[in-house]
């Protein structure tokens, strides 16, 4: 869950807010978070199924492949997504570009914006303390 997974949750998520009419971003968000919910319980099981086996370097080397050819196909997609010299012009006006810093002082974002850090964070935590703890389990089993 690096910068990247960040990134595209953000864009992915302005993608779907700008390509859907008012009455329809309910549904629209839905299906957004049933894909990546799938893909989240699909993937794993998927890649184990590529990569697992005896021939490890051979199941890397095809992961590789499936990956690079998901991504040319991903690429190949993008110029259907949205066309600007056809999308629909809003009915009202454009307002002011809003700064950053505006963004941030708004009602609730700093809130959030703490509550996602502490649960990475504990999760983070949670994470080192297990690995510390197997680590721990398996140097007194092999002494």
């Amino acid at each position: 869950m690096g910068l990247g997974h960040l990134s595209f949750v953000i864009g992915a998520q302005s993608l779907v807010a700008r390509q859907s009419a008012p009455h329809e971003q309910d549904r629209n968000f839905g299906h957004f978070t049933i894909g990546a919910s799938l893909g989240q319980l699909v993937g794993p099981i998927a890649a184990g199924a590529l990569i697992g086996g005896h021939d490890m370097a051979g199941g890397s080397a095809l992961a590789l492949l499936v990956a690079g050819g998901g991504a040319a196909v991903a690429f190949t997609s993008l110029w259907r997504i949205e066309d600007r010299r056809t999308t629909p012009k809003s009915a009202t006006p454009q307002g002011d570009r809003v700064p950053v810093w505006g963004i941030l002082r708004a009602r609730g974002v700093p809130g959030g914006i703490l509550v996602s850090l502490s649960v990475l964070s504990a999760t983070d935590v949670l994470t080192a303390a297990a690995q510390r703890g197997r680590v721990a389990r398996d140097a007194l089993l092999h002494r």
